[in-house]
């Protein structure tokens, strides 16, 4: 895979899966409205809190849905997305 319209390079083969790239906050905006619009989608739907971070583990975005118990919910969704950083 050629990223960047570089060479064909070992480097350029690497998995994208373990690329620390930088994510935008409109990117990170676009991932959480993605997950909300599927989570509206589902046939047993239930409101949720999504949160989106960096690549060190700082908040981007956090929304919870109309109907979401706060409370813990948001902390539940930050403790998920940090464990999915590594």
């Amino acid at each position: 895979m050629v990223l960047g319209g570089g060479d064909d390079d070992d480097d350029d083969e690497q998995d994208l899966a373990y690329r620390r790239l930088p994510l935008s906050l409109r990117a990170a905006v676009a991932i959480a409205e993605g997950v909300i619009r599927a989570a509206s989608d589902l046939p047993a739907f239930r409101p949720v809190t999504v949160t989106v971070l960096d690549a060190a583990g700082g908040v981007l975005v956090q929304k919870r849905m109309d109907g979401c118990p706060g409370g813990a919910y948001w902390k539940f969704s930050l403790a998920k997305a940090a464990t999915c950083r590594f």
